[in-house]
């Protein structure tokens, strides 16, 4: 039961990220229209949850802790 109720909350992640245009196309590589979308989180079920919808829609994920330092975020951010 509770993999059933990961997967629905992970499909309403995915479909509220591409319905609110979230996910935007950001670019164009090798001809592949590469759609971005960042997690800022520590690891939890949560952070589980959102790459399993980025999985299911086609977006590329871009993890991000806090525990890189602020250096490597904006190096991060700046690249993706």
């Amino acid at each position: 039961a509770n993999q059933h109720i990961s997967y629905i909350k992970s499909e309403q992640i995915g479909s509220a990220l591409l319905v609110n245009n979230f996910c935007a196309v950001q670019n164009d590589w090798k001809n592949y229209k590469l759609r971005m979308f960042g997690i800022y989180s520590q690891s939890c079920v949560e952070f589980v949850l959102c790459e399993i919808a980025a999985i299911m829609y086609g977006f590329t994920t871009v993890p991000v802790y806090d525990t890189l330092g602020e250096e490597a975020m904006v190096y991060i951010f700046n690249q993706t």
